[in-house]
């Protein structure tokens, strides 16, 4: 079994190697409530609106850095330069809020105050 000739009794415990109850109770109780607090955790997050990616970027309000036409433009969105297209004309300082997102452009619409 070990690659030995002889087998010598003495080489293993007598006794099983047992876990006491008073630690066996109190350390699987704490694994079973960090994975529900985990589960409901995650839950909870996936409920939560996204808020990193091109869709975290749609209705951040930003700023225009140049003029902002259908032919293009750049703003300034969530402390980025952005590539930006806008259906009607938009001067340089004009206030921004994105409507979508496609690859690396923005459409983007002039805010209404």
């Amino acid at each position: 079994m070990f690659l030995v000739n002889k087998f010598d009794p003495e080489w293993f415990l007598d006794t099983p190697l047992r876990v006491p109850l008073r630690t066996m109770l109190p350390t699987a109780l704490f694994v079973a409530g960090a994975a529900v607090y985990l589960a409901f955790r995650a839950a909870e997050t996936r409920r939560k609106p996204q808020l990193a990616g091109d869709m975290g970027l749609v209705g951040e309000v930003g700023q225009a850095l140049d003029t902002v036409s259908p032919s293009g433009g750049e703003v300034f969105v969530h402390g980025e330069r952005w590539a930006a297209v806008s259906s009607t004309p938009l001067s340089p300082g004009a206030r921004v809020v994105v409507r979508r997102v496609e690859g690396l452009t923005l459409f983007v619409d002039e805010v209404k105050t």
